[in-house]
């Protein structure tokens, strides 16, 4: 439980949270992509299963990566909501862009450099 609790805390910069996107979603499409190439019975007929099973950890940590990116803005990671109401989505994308905050704010220090995957995990 702890592991889950750490994905929502601290903050990402703009760009660890573009790289932790353009990974967490690229990475199940790649990976689907070459699954859909085998013309096989049985892999059609598990292929939403195993969709599935790659795309719902992948909204999990995308929706982490979201609220990490709202608290070095220092707002809170409900501000989430926001991409879901029409025309108050272009505040919510704007908000994603900005700058963060320059020094240490509620939510943590400064984002340290770390690579991807640490970056998306929440590992030191």
């Amino acid at each position: 439980m702890e592991q889950i609790k750490r994905l929502f805390r601290e903050r990402v910069n703009r760009a660890q949270w573009i790289l932790g996107i353009l990974v967490v979603s690229l990475s199940p499409s790649v990976f689907l992509a070459i699954i859909a190439q085998f013309d096989n019975q049985t892999v059609n007929a598990i292929f939403p299963f195993i969709a599935g099973l790659l795309l719902i950890p992948a909204f999990a940590l995308s929706i982490s990566l979201h609220v990490r990116r709202m608290h070095d803005t220092n707002r809170n990671g409900l501000y989430i909501i926001l991409a879901f109401i029409p025309f108050v989505n272009f505040y919510y994308l704007y908000l994603l862009f900005k700058r963060g905050d320059e020094s240490a704010n509620a939510y943590g220090e400064l984002p340290k450099r770390r690579g991807v995957i640490s970056v998306i995990l929440n590992t030191q």
